[in-house]
């Protein structure tokens, strides 16, 4: 109880302080929203070919092993060419285990002029967002894995790799 009447006091001085130096009584200011999320949906056809044409043999392993692979995606256009590319997240019933990897892969796929896909990006994340920024003519994208931090990555000139702070 006394704390508290110890720290009305204080509160109001500081108040007096920010209004003296202009700052907002809501002073410090929260944190700005965070970009909109991308929302992965259940992979279309033509996106399952990719992710197929791309892993295929590592998910006929898992399907012969009796697990079927899910497969979600979206679509970003990450050059501006018009032509989105596929960000595909794999996983089975069972986790990511049987995918050979200790979390679920997030894929970036580009498709290539006469219609074969490449993966130019690999992450173990759940979520993706566009990043502010762009290399090389590419947007940089955010990933994050469950609720840690989010984590940039820049296009190389030939791959998204994860960029240092």
């Amino acid at each position: 109880m006394r704390a508290g009447r110890m720290m009305a006091p204080m509160l109001a001085s500081m108040m007096a302080s920010m209004m003296v130096l202009g700052l907002p009584a809501s002073w410090p200011v929260p944190a700005r929203a965070e970009a909109p999320l991308a929302r992965f949906a259940a992979a279309d056809p033509a996106a399952l070919a990719a992710v197929e044409q791309v892993r295929g043999p590592l998910l006929r392993r898992v399907r012969a092993n009796g697990l079927p692979v899910e497969v979600a995606a979206l679509r970003l256009d990450l050059d501006g060419d018009g032509e989105p590319e596929i960000l595909a997240r794999l996983s089975t019933p069972r986790g990511c285990a049987p995918l050979g990897r200790p979390d679920c892969p997030l894929v970036v796929l580009q498709r290539l002029p006469r219609g074969r896909h490449i993966e130019i990006g690999t992450f173990l994340a759940d979520r993706v967002r566009l990043g502010g920024g762009s290399h090389h003519g590419w947007r940089d994208i955010e990933t994050r894995l469950d609720n840690g931090p989010w984590r940039r990555a820049a296009w190389s000139g030939t791959l998204y790799r994860p960029m240092r702070r």
